[in-house]
């Protein structure tokens, strides 16, 4: 009985082995299935705007020059898309600009605020996006008071100035690649606004492939971009569309702003190149004004406000005739003209002016009243220098500054003379210069029409003498702040008062051709002085001269200054 159950388990087993051996052979005789494909890479996602933006590193040339370093960033606040950037100008005086930005899921421009601060003022611009357009805010201190344009259509969808940044470039690489994808010669068509601009308008704007440009940039995606109208109306940028980046804009015979060429005049005349950099380059050191010894010296206003400047001495230990150089209007440094007056004898004080630099106090746009009170304690100052003579103590300033001094030598006896370059008028300086500025200027420098000028003072020195009249010492406009303190104060001065009350020699010094204020007003206030007996008042008046600032950065042009020391070496040799 065991044996049979034994036997019958061995024929078992043996069966099963069998059959097993078959099954791999067979396995093994038949043909391999087809593989799942698998792909080299996965697929990534597409980054967030938030990552491709982020950390994003530019440098800002004009040629061979280095410009500015600009770093862009990128958060959701409350669900909102906020894009920002934040820039350094190498330039001398230096300044930071801020953009933010809050875009809907489209990228259109929401909420957009440029903050740019030199010497410690931060001039604002802002826009709104409203039912009828954009609401436009130009609170520039360089300029008499805010401007607000309501309703600025058809609303932007690119903020575009010509102070130029990387952020709006990287904008329009985003939206051609999400709404026309890659190389699909396809034209992006949109609106582009210059908030910066005096009189904002909305400009057609068409971004399309530019496969002539292809082999510029290797690896990377032209476009070119075309403005209608427009300043900087051609561009082209290159983008690595795998990685959504932004790498290079050239901008050929690039234009600045009024503004930016009224601080920097050295600005203009090359390409502007934007370029993707992996970190910001060293900053360039800022040569030396001149080798004369200068000395580093702080004054205190009649407040109690600490004002600092520097004084600018010739060799030699004896005491020097000292010329007090006041800066023009708006957010402009010390006004130190080199070494020219020192190689001529002269000493030269300048000083930044309240709220700028690093004098203290509140700038406001500089009150008139205030910076002569400034001005006249300089003076006092000095006067107990050993360096300086008491008794050849000069004003020296032009446009506002020249302003600023004929009020300073109406209050101070300290002052020996004085020289009152391109700034005379008759009757209250505001509104009358103002409005002659807007139109030889503004108007010419940027094309405006007969109804566009009008357009322009109906928004600004209309609105300006309302809120004059109606009192108002501040408003607030799209939740900015803004002072009229200065506005008040030019309304209520002239120059003829306190230049029919000075005994000192006054020098009156005036292109012909000077678009910011007019010659003729130089020539009436002259006239108006002498037909009241005061003769202490000269009038020099230059043929086919515009402004008599000297472009190299010295006290005035090269005619001016030899008429200017003439001048003083008559009046102070005078018994």
């Amino acid at each position: 009985m065991v044996r049979l159950t034994f036997g019958f388990l061995h024929l078992s087993v043996c069966a099963l082995v069998v059959v097993l051996s078959a099954i791999l052979v067979a396995c093994e005789e038949a043909p391999a299935p087809s593989p799942v494909p698998v792909p080299d890479t996965l697929m990534a996602p597409t980054p967030a705007i938030e990552q491709v933006i982020e950390g994003q590193t530019f440098t800002i040339s004009l040629g061979e020059r280095l410009l500015a370093t600009e770093e862009l960033h990128a958060d959701r606040v409350d669900g909102r898309l906020i894009l920002s950037s934040d820039m350094q100008w190498h330039l001398d005086p230096p300044t930071t600009q801020r953009r933010t930005l809050m875009v809907s899921d489209g990228l259109d421009p929401e909420r957009y605020d440029l903050e740019s601060t030199r010497l410690g003022a931060r001039s604002v611009w802002v826009g709104e996006r409203s039912v009828q357009g954009m609401d436009c805010l130009n609170n520039n201190l360089d300029w008499v008071a805010p401007v607000l344009f309501e309703g600025v259509a058809p609303s932007p969808e690119i903020m575009l100035e010509r102070a130029p940044s990387a952020l709006p470039f990287v904008l329009m690489m985003l939206r051609y690649q999400r709404e026309t994808g890659e190389e699909s010669g396809e034209a992006l068509s949109l609106n582009s606004l210059d908030i910066m601009e005096d009189y904002p308008v909305s400009r057609p704007l068409t971004v399309t492939f530019a496969p002539d440009r292809q082999g510029a940039v290797i690896g990377t995606t032209p476009l070119k971009g075309q403005i209608e109208d427009g300043p900087n109306p051609n561009f082209v940028l290159w983008f690595r569309p795998e990685r959504q980046t932004l790498y290079r804009v050239e901008i050929p015979d690039y234009q600045f702003g009024f503004w930016d060429i009224w601080t920097y005049r050295e600005l203009g005349g090359a390409d502007l190149i934007i370029t993707n950099v992996s970190s910001p380059p060293e900053r360039p050191t800022a040569a030396p004004r001149g080798e004369a010894r200068r000395i580093p010296l702080a004054f205190e206003a009649e407040d109690g406000t600490s004002l600092r400047g520097t004084l600018i001495l010739p060799p030699g230990e004896e005491r020097f005739p000292c010329l007090v150089v006041h800066s023009e209007g708006g957010v402009l440094p010390r006004r130190d003209p080199g070494d020219g007056p020192a190689e001529r004898g002269w000493a030269v004080y300048c000083y930044d002016k309240r709220g700028l630099g690093e004098s203290g106090g509140d700038y406001r746009r500089g009150p008139l009243h205030v910076l002569a009170q400034d001005a006249a304690a300089a003076a006092d100052m000095l006067s107990g220098r050993r360096e300086i003579d008491p008794d050849r103590i000069v004003f020296f300033g032009m446009r506002k500054g020249g302003q600023v001094g004929a009020l300073a030598v109406a209050q101070s006896q300290r002052y020996a003379a004085a020289i009152l370059s391109s700034c005379a008028s008759t009757g209250d300086i505001f509104p009358g210069p103002t409005e002659y500025r807007i139109r030889h200027a503004l108007a010419p420098f940027y094309g405006w029409s007969q109804e566009t000028v009008q357009a322009y003072l109906d928004h600004s020195l209309e609105q300006w003498q309302t809120w004059l009249y109606e009192g108002e010492s501040e408003v607030s406009l799209l939740g900015r702040r803004a002072s009229l303190v200065a506005l008040e104060d030019s309304a209520a001065t002239d120059l003829y008062t306190p230049l029919s009350e000075v005994q000192i020699p006054v020098l009156l010094l005036h292109g012909d051709r000077d678009s910011w204020t007019p010659v003729e007003g130089a020539v009436n206030l002259h006239t108006l002085l002498m037909e009241q007996g005061q003769e202490n008042i000269s009038l020099h008046t230059f043929k086919d001269l515009g402004s008599l600032k000297d472009e190299e950065g010295g006290l005035l042009a090269p005619e001016a200054d030899k008429v200017l020391f003439a001048w003083l070496d008559d009046v102070l040799s005078s018994p």
